[in-house]
């Protein structure tokens, strides 16, 4: 059986609706100065916009490092009805001899 993992649960494909695939409801970028998007309040009037508009779901697409909060996103999802997966985070490399401050990925 197909599910979507949300974060606030699993849900069937056929309740999905149209989706926003590539959101950010948190961001903190040095290369933005000024465009921050860092508080939950109004970051969960948005999703309550996207969700007026009639989108039915959505991928909130923050990067680690740029201000990501799954915790936020539940709250926001839980508080406004619109459904939200969260991008996973990468696995982190086993810590150990030679291994400190390496890189992982191509050309590592």
């Amino acid at each position: 059986m197909s599910l979507i993992r949300t974060v606030l649960g699993d849900i069937a494909p056929a309740v999905l609706g149209p989706a926003d695939c590539h959101e950010h409801l948190f961001q903190v970028s040095p290369l933005l100065p000024g465009d921050e998007l860092d508080e939950e309040a109004l970051s969960g009037e948005e999703a309550a916009m996207l969700h007026e508009a009639g989108i039915a779901a959505m991928v909130d697409a923050t990067p680690i490092g740029l201000g990501r909060d799954p915790a936020a996103v539940a709250r926001i999802s839980a508080r406004t009805g619109l459904p939200a997966t969260d991008t996973p985070e990468p696995p982190r490399p086993a810590a150990g001899p030679g291994r400190a401050g390496r890189r992982c990925g191509p050309g590592s």
